[in-house]
């Protein structure tokens, strides 16, 4: 796990079978609220997982 050059919010996680995930706490706004949100994005997955026919 190590944060996203550049980037003090977003971190990288390399996992086994070739899986790389992004997370990024952000609040969405300009505005100080109490809410944030937790974004996850898929970055590599194994060619394995995916089939077309």
């Amino acid at each position: 796990m190590s944060f996203k050059e550049n980037s003090e919010t977003t971190l990288i996680v390399k996992l086994n079978n070739n899986w790389k995930l992004s997370f990024r706490i952000h609040n969405a706004s300009s505005l100080i609220e109490p809410s944030l949100k937790f974004d996850i994005n898929l970055l590599k997955a194994p060619s394995s997982l995916f089939t077309n026919t």
